[in-house]
């Protein structure tokens, strides 16, 4: 029997192996917080230790480049089209309210192990923030603004109401506080901002 020599598979670049470390380790930085392994991270990712190691100088240094990525333009817009928005006010509402649960969960997180960070990621994640901030407010304001007929105030001000209202409810909950139903708050919001309600 001939002998046939097996290939190696070629290894990813530098750059596409850290990128596939930092967006395995998102979810478990989500997860995980500042308990995070790096036996975590390689089993998420599908590799050894120490490829991890190879591609980043420590397990802070995954952290911190999965701050950075975290508090992404491309992973706010990422997670504004993980749900398709149905064009009616009350269910364009329902989406954004979920979609800004998840994203301040994601901040909450992330800003938290960032500040216990001694590296620079605490800087990094504070000007990302406000950027982030900007533009999701650009986003829902282009969303709700074919809305502006429905709505008695601007959409600019019905954003900045929901903004406050998803961020309350995220904080209320991590609290241990009792569960504020999403329906509810969405009937009152409604209530509250369409013209035919006053």
């Amino acid at each position: 029997m001939a002998w046939v020599p097996v290939s190696r598979a070629t290894p990813l670049p530098r750059d596409e192996r850290r990128a596939a470390i930092v967006d395995a380790t998102l979810p478990l930085l989500e997860a995980h917080g500042d308990q995070l392994t790096s036996r975590q991270v390689a089993d998420a990712a599908g590799v050894a230790e120490g490829t991890i190691f190879r591609a980043f100088d420590s397990l802070q240094d995954v952290i911190d480049a999965t701050i950075t990525e975290g508090l992404s333009s491309a992973r706010l817009l990422e997670q504004l089209r993980a749900e398709p928005f149905p064009g009616d006010l009350e269910g364009d509402l329902a989406v954004a309210m979920r979609v800004l649960q998840r994203y301040h969960y994601r901040i909450r997180v992330i800003i938290h192990i960032s500040h216990a960070s001694a590296t620079s990621a605490k800087e990094c994640a504070r000007d990302q923030l406000t950027d982030r901030h900007r533009e999701l407010v650009g986003a829902l304001v282009e969303r709700f603004a074919p809305h502006a007929h429905e709505l008695a105030v601007s959409p600019e001000s019905f954003v900045q109401f929901i903004l406050i209202v998803a961020h309350g409810r995220q904080a209320h909950t991590s609290l241990g506080l009792t569960h504020l139903d999403a329906d509810a708050l969405i009937d009152l919001a409604l209530t509250g901002a369409r013209k035919d309600a006053r």
